[in-house]
């Protein structure tokens, strides 16, 4: 419950501090701000990408390495036989 409450009172928190840097940044000039939050989201989504492909990978392992497509192929076979009934 703790960590939930934290959780709850941070995220204001850094949208406060995203804001500030946010406004600051203004100063700099709007065409410098829209190069790094382009920059920042490119890099969070290629990172997000891969990190959901490797757990993606780990999964599949798991699976084949615990038998799970013995089982799909043994569904797979009923359905055969299923469908010719």
């Amino acid at each position: 419950m703790r960590s939930a409450r934290s959780a709850v009172w941070s995220t204001p928190r850094r949208v406060s501090t995203r804001l500030r840097k946010f406004f600051a940044g203004r100063a700099v000039g709007k065409k410098d701000i829209s190069r790094i939050f382009n920059a920042e989201a490119g890099l969070l989504g290629i990172a997000s990408g891969l990190l959901g492909v490797g757990i993606g990978q780990l999964v599949a392992t798991n699976l084949n390495l615990s038998g799970f497509s013995a089982i799909l192929n043994a569904v797979e076979a009923l359905r055969s036989i299923q469908e010719r009934i």
